[in-house]
């Protein structure tokens, strides 16, 4: 499974081992996606032990309008952890003691339901744990974030819509599995615009390509220009409107694997030329060397009243169950082609 692998690579990076088998309980855990229960002493999570950890589970989700933290938390000690609490999806022990020779991290699934994650931070003493804590942060996020984008990639695959499946195949070369309740709303030889309403929410999803002539493909610039001419097909609420990038931040790019394929991913806000609606969009992007084009997920959430870390988060899910099984050739000379201004 994608989990094993991934859980795999935080292994190799920082250490994390494997707490014990895998259970298979009959109970459905509960909670809300990046809902997170802490389970250690009351005086330590309201010291500087909990400072710590705060710093690390509250820090800002990126790219969103307003402050929403990677994880909601709730804490409770060891002795009044039991019952339903132990349902809960996201479980992080903290445990510090003679007993521990190291600070260390290691995880258990589906422990007393299921689906669920279980990480213990161990140490000797509260500095020791807390310095191995700040030093791999990122690493103890992304455990649980693994855990929850294959939550959102199982439900994605579960309900899938077949007819929107195939027709995105068909144009495309591509499989991606979009859930029942998306809609397609418009459609061109090289466009497609995917959505999903609801009152308040809107989430899209947009996929196009086009060839692959360009030396500065992969840059962000190029890939901004071409966004622009493609989501530029999206109306805004008033005639004349269109979808468009902002200009408030400039997008973050960086390079992730999905399904053993480099893709491109772009982060940013998006706005309505001449309107007054906006939010986050995630944007991937690779190249399809049999066909030598570009393929192009973008992502994009409006939700003016509710959060949207849990959307954006939703769709980026759905992007990493992207395959472009035609494509037999495994690398382009990028040294061939021009360079376009």
């Amino acid at each position: 499974m994608k989990k094993i692998l991934l859980f795999a690579l935080l292994a190799g990076a920082v250490g994390f081992t494997s707490c014990g088998e895998r259970s298979n309980p009959l109970r459905t855990s509960t909670g809300k996606p990046y809902e997170l229960f802490v389970v250690m002493p009351d005086d330590k999570w309201e010291g500087a032990v909990g400072d710590t950890l705060r710093s690390i589970l509250w820090e800002p989700f990126p790219m969103v309008n307003q402050y929403e933290p990677f994880y909601a938390t709730f804490q409770t000690n060891e002795e009044q952890f039991i019952n339903l609490l132990r349902m809960n999806r996201n479980v992080l022990f903290y445990r510090t003691g003679s007993a521990y020779t190291k600070p260390e991290m290691c995880a258990e699934y589906d422990k007393w339901a299921n689906p669920q994650i279980v990480v213990y931070l161990t140490g000797p003493t509260d500095s020791a744990a807390m310095a191995y804590a700040d030093e791999h942060r990122e690493a103890l996020r992304q455990v649980f974030d693994i855990a929850e984008l294959d939550r959102f990639i199982y439900r994605a695959q579960r309900f899938n819509d077949k007819e929107i499946t195939d027709r995105v195949f068909d144009q495309f070369g591509l499989r991606i599995n979009i859930p029942k309740g998306y809609k397609v709303a418009a459609e061109h030889p090289d466009f497609m615009w995917i959505r999903y309403e609801a009152p308040l929410i809107s989430q899209g999803i947009v996929i196009y390509k086009y060839p692959l002539t360009n030396r500065r493909t992969f840059t962000e610039p190029y890939l901004l220009k071409r966004r622009n001419e493609f989501v530029s097909l999206i109306p805004g609420p008033n005639e004349g409107t269109y979808m468009t990038t902002s200009d408030v931040m400039i997008p973050q790019l960086a390079q992730v694997t999905i399904n053993n394929r480099i893709w491109f991913m772009s982060q940013g806000f998006w706005d309505v030329k001449g309107g007054f609606m906006g939010g986050p969009f995630t944007s991937y992007s690779t190249a399809n060397a049999t066909t030598r084009e570009v393929i192009t997920i973008d992502t994009y959430v409006f939700s003016p009243k509710y959060d949207k870390r849990n959307y954006v988060r939703q769709l980026q899910a759905i992007a990493q169950t992207a395959l472009i099984p035609g494509d037999t050739i495994h690398s382009i000379d990028f040294s061939t082609l021009p360079v376009e201004e």
